[in-house]
């Protein structure tokens, strides 16, 4: 007896134009779904998951594809060579009304909420991770990149990857986290993730409540116009790093180790008086000096 299965997934019922069932709608929000998922132990049978499936899935659904195993490893790579943050510009319009620019989008994964377990699609942008909350057309944001103090990707299964957020928020520890089915072959929508996390670290522990700092940490950005702009090295390698400047950062003013050992030098010989004050005053000169 196979003792790998799907989950039960609850979802809606699309209705047509008369407020019916659509049948044949529902024919395909069936096939959107069974193409994002596997056969799991971790999963067989399991009930109570709800499936947020927005109307526009069919362009979901066109514009992710299914990466092979070394198109993911090249994506990972070149982020975390170039250390490029990239954006999708090729993703349903519909995301514009949810974030200004979608670093990553994964098509279909199940996280918890506090109402349970849900499978529905995930993008992260600079504030953290967003997922479809608490209905099938709206999005919330479930996690923020600040409050993160570790990130791990684990395979449970050989088609099954589970990324895990840990945080601290108020004092106290949470976690996130979000599962993939990965079909045969395919690489991990999530396994990107990490290398973004990477690429954006620094630049997160600079910022503050009010603005991103973005390129603090060396970072570069980029708009890919489509898929296979994503696999193209030459793209990443000429993304130049963003100036942090222009988003108002300043870089806290870094004293000289030799002018903190220089200010504190006296001489002791009460003949070499004169020579130790112009010492003294020349330390001085530089110290205001501009950096």
């Amino acid at each position: 007896m196979e003792n790998k299965g799907y989950p039960a997934l609850l979802v809606r019922v699309f209705k047509d134009e008369n407020g019916d069932k659509d049948v044949e709608k529902q024919k395909l929000v069936a096939q959107y779904m069974m193409n994002w998922q596997e056969k799991t132990e971790e999963y067989n049978g399991r009930l109570g998951i709800k499936a947020r499936i927005p109307d526009f899935f069919q362009e979901i659904n066109n514009s992710c594809p299914k990466w092979s195993e070394k198109e993911i490893e090249n994506i990972c790579n070149y982020i975390e060579k170039y250390k490029v943050i990239p954006s999708l510009r090729y993703v349903p319009e519909e995301f514009n009304s949810y974030t200004k620019q979608l670093w990553w989008l994964a098509p279909f994964v199940l996280w918890n909420s506090r109402d349970g377990e849900v499978a529905s699609w995930l993008f992260i942008d600079k504030n953290g991770f967003h997922g479809a909350h608490p209905s099938d057309n709206e999005k919330a944001l479930i996690f923020t990149w600040d409050i993160i103090t570790d990130i791990d990707i684990d395979w449970l299964e050989d088609n099954l990857v589970t990324l895990t957020l840990t945080g601290e928020h108020k004092g106290n520890e949470i976690t996130q986290t979000i599962t993939e089915f990965v079909s045969d072959g395919n690489g991990s929508y999530l396994s990107v993730i990490p290398k973004i996390y990477e690429a954006f670290k620094k630049t997160i522990e600079v910022s503050n409540d009010h603005s991103w700092f973005h390129g603090a940490g060396g970072e570069g950005y980029h708009g890919f116009n489509n898929e296979k702009e994503l696999l193209n090295e030459e793209i990443w390698k000429s993304v130049k790093p963003t100036n942090p400047a222009f988003w108002g950062y300043k870089p806290p003013k870094i004293e000289p180790k030799i002018l903190i050992e220089l200010k504190s030098f006296t001489l002791t010989n009460t003949e070499s008086l004169y020579l130790e004050w112009k010492l003294n005053e020349y330390i001085e000169i530089l110290l205001q000096s501009p950096s």
